[in-house]
């Protein structure tokens, strides 16, 4: 017989919402998984905030966000990527933001993505998300950020004092 112990909080806690505004967005279609994931480990791109790879049915979609101050550089950067063959239909979308926030108890229980989702209820278009044992990254246009804070701090405690 196992025992598992779950800490279950009735209001998920969090340390608060950490913002960044006015990102462009940075999509491709992946080809070469493999090779790609080489390239950015060699490509040094600081810039990058948040990364993921979305898997579509019968294709791999790559997202990055970076500041607006190296879209230039990455968007260069991908579309001689694109002339290997590597990735193919590279786009961007300006003005995206980010919100990131973590909690004490994040990597000890289960229900978190449920209770983002559950508190954004489609009121809030996500473009990406991204959840670890510890820390959430969502991915929305910057008009929305106000919004969905305030959604997520109706669902989630902040703490007085971070």
């Amino acid at each position: 017989m196992e025992t598992i112990a779950v800490y279950w909080e009735s209001v998920i806690k969090t340390y608060g919402f950490q913002e960044a505004c006015d990102l462009v967005l940075v999509n491709c279609d992946i080809r070469e998984i493999g090779h790609l994931g080489e390239v950015l480990i060699d490509s040094q791109i600081e810039s990058l905030k948040f990364a993921l790879i979305q898997d579509i049915g019968s294709k791999m979609i790559f997202r990055c966000v970076v500041e607006q101050k190296a879209e230039a550089q990455v968007l260069e950067f991908f579309k001689d990527l694109e002339q290997t063959g590597i990735i193919n239909g590279v786009n961007r979308q300006a003005s995206v933001g980010l919100i990131t926030f973590h909690g004490p108890h994040f990597g000890d229980r289960y229900g978190i993505a449920g209770a983002v989702y559950d508190a954004l209820d489609g009121k809030i278009n996500l473009i990406g998300a991204g959840f670890s044992g510890s820390v959430i990254t969502l991915v929305m246009a910057s008009r929305e950020i106000t919004d969905a804070k305030k959604l997520l701090s109706e669902a989630f405690e902040i703490p007085e004092y971070v």
